[in-house]
Order: structure tokens, then sequence, then C-alpha cells
């Protein structure tokens, strides 16, 4: 008698396809979890600057850099986050982000990305500035401030 296994039941993917929609899936809900966890209780440190940041990055998310690569340009908003994390909050910070990888993902509509890839790329961009963030937790600027 042959041993049942998880493949068997179906549970787990087994083409190329579905696992990279369970890997989405999986990385999206960490995203949220992230978002989560860095946007309650929002912290806004100074209004006027985190605006200014917001309109800059999502002017620079239009212009892209030229690359070497498979994909081929680089969007430089993520300048504006780097200098971001001296200045802003984590909230800001994560907020901003995502806002940013949204934007991105209706600017290049034209791809036909799917709803799951946008908010791939969105939980990407989340996560990513939530660990830049937790690397900075020694300075004052991406602690939360009370």
């Amino acid at each position: 008698m042959r041993e049942n296994t998880l493949q068997d039941e179906e549970i787990l993917p087994v083409n190329g396809d579905d696992r990279a929609r369970l890997l989405q899936f999986v990385t999206v809900s960490l995203g949220l979890v992230c978002l989560a966890f860095d946007i309650f209780p929002f912290a806004w440190s100074n209004p006027t600057q985190y605006l200014t940041y917001f309109v800059m990055a999502s002017l620079a998310v239009w212009f892209r850099v030229k690359l070497p690569t498979p994909n081929g340009a680089l969007s430089i908003h993520f300048l504006f986050l780097l200098i971001g994390l001296v200045d802003l909050t984590r909230s800001e910070m994560v907020l901003l982000a995502g806002t940013c990888a949204l934007i991105e993902c209706v600017v290049e509509r034209g791809n036909r990305q799917d709803r799951l890839e946008s908010a791939f790329r969105i939980a990407v961009a989340v996560i990513a500035t939530h660990l830049a963030a937790r690397a900075q937790i020694g300075r004052a600027s991406c602690r939360e401030r009370v």
C-alpha cells in the first residue's frame, strides 16, 4: 500500500505557477503584518515635511534609470525613501513606500499586472522599508516618537 503524501492530497502546489502564486500570497500576507505593525499607532513627526517627501517621491516614480538587467529600468523614488529613513518616523516611511509602490503599479498598468502581482510589489516595498527602519532602530528618527 502506498503512503499518502501532501502532494497527493493537493495541499501543496504542483506546478511552477502555483508555487509562484503561493510565494506571492505569503509575501502579501507578511507585508500586511508589517504594515499593521508599523502603521498602528500612526505617528506624525512633521506633516509638512512628510508631504514634501510624498510629493517628491511620487514624482520620482515617473523617472527611471536604465540598467543592464533583465528588468531594464529602476525607479529613482527609492532615493527619497533612503533619505527619508533619517527624517521620518517608521509609520511615515512605510506609508510612503507603500504609496509609491502603488503609484508605480498604476503607472506601469500597460504591462497588464494582475492584482496579486501589484499587491506583491507593494508588499515587497513595505517589508523592505520595515526591515530598513528596524535596522535603524537605534536612531531617534526611525523610532516611534511618543
